[in-house]
């Protein structure tokens, strides 16, 4: 069944996305009640210079191919290895003939959630068949059944134990999977930006100041990857933070430091032990966190996962003494 031209997916696409995203837009369907959609754009190569839509193409992480010839698409690097062309190169020797992206979207929360996902399409049908088949995709079978419109299922193969959800997708486990996972990416980039800020305003120099202070228990600090791991809720008001801390012995150990109105604090709820070297240390975090928080896995640490326990905050970092009114766990660090 032929994509049947839709002005009001269009309009719904245009105020979202870049028009070289939209280029060649030639039709779209909606579900019945309206809730979701597909949209489909078309265009040959040879009509266009294809240097003008590379940014936005890349800017979707990725892409897929059909119906071309494999071969061509493999450069030999040597007698016993290849690799692959890169999509432009597959363009300029007429290996790709054509792109398609595809828009999905569905209306949640009242907000239209839409993922595009690029194409490219070689010589091995007629652009009329071609254009069949993709359409063919769309317009045919269980079209509004697709996993990515449900939410998200345990995968359970046969012969082996059923996989749970991943953390980044428990949070968000009873939403359509679309929905989930770009919930997931808009949280992660944010939480990563946040990371980013706080690094280099106060935990660099913070450490810089600790290691000029106590050079004895502080030689070095070693971050887990990209930088100091952070823990905090979703309102990031105040972050955990921790580190691999090397004495001028050259002894480690796992230190967790807590940052709270521009104030610092040693957390003290874990007790401290000894290593001999440094190392990936993501196992240790988690085996203290998940002693009193439901973070259990590495996959918690550095991504879309804030931690919005009320307990944990209220029982094991600012619990104070029910005498003196003093925190239990966290000891301010002045540098004065």
């Amino acid at each position: 069944m032929p994509l049947p031209y839709n002005h009001d997916i269009k309009a719904i696409l245009e105020r979202r996305y870049h028009r070289n995203l939209l280029y060649g837009y030639y039709g779209g369907i909606f579900n019945p009640v309206e809730d979701k959609f597909y949209a489909c754009t078309w265009v040959k190569l040879s009509t266009v210079d294809y240097d003008e839509f590379i940014w936005h193409h890349e800017q979707l992480m990725g892409s897929s191919a059909m119906y071309f010839d494999i071969e061509k698409t493999r450069k030999q690097v040597d007698s016993n290895s290849w690799q692959s062309k890169t999509p432009k190169e597959c363009i300029d020797e007429g290996i790709y003939l054509y792109f398609s992206v595809l828009f999905m979207g569905v209306f949640f929360e009242n907000e239209w959630f839409i993922t595009p996902s690029l194409c490219f399409y070689g010589n091995d049908l007629e652009e009329v068949k071609l254009k069949e088949r993709a359409e063919a995709n769309i317009t045919s079978g269980k079209t509004w059944e697709s996993s990515l419109f449900l939410p998200e299922k345990e995968i359970d193969l046969k012969g082996y134990p059923k996989m749970g959800l991943s953390p980044t997708s428990l949070e968000f486990k009873n939403v359509p999977w679309m929905v989930s996972i770009i919930k997931q990416e808009r949280k992660e980039r944010l939480n990563h930006a946040y990371c980013i800020y706080i690094n280099e305003e106060y935990l660099k120099p913070f450490f810089e100041k600790l290691k000029i202070r106590d050079y004895e228990n502080f030689v070095s600090a070693d971050q887990l990857r990209y930088g100091y791991t952070m823990i905090f809720p979703e309102h990031k008001k105040y972050t955990l933070f921790c580190g691999l801390i090397e004495n001028n012995q050259g002894k480690w150990r796992l230190e967790y430091f807590f940052l709270n109105e521009g104030k610092f604090y040693r957390w003290t709820y874990f007790s401290k032990t000894e290593h001999d070297f440094s190392f990936f240390y993501g196992d240790l975090i988690i085996a203290d966190l998940q002693q009193i928080s439901n973070w259990d896995q590495e996959p918690y640490l550095d991504s879309s996962c804030t931690m919005d326990d009320p307990h944990f905050w209220n029982c094991y970092v600012f619990s104070r003494d029910s005498s003196s009114g003093e925190f239990l766990y966290l000891e301010e660090i002045h540098f004065d």
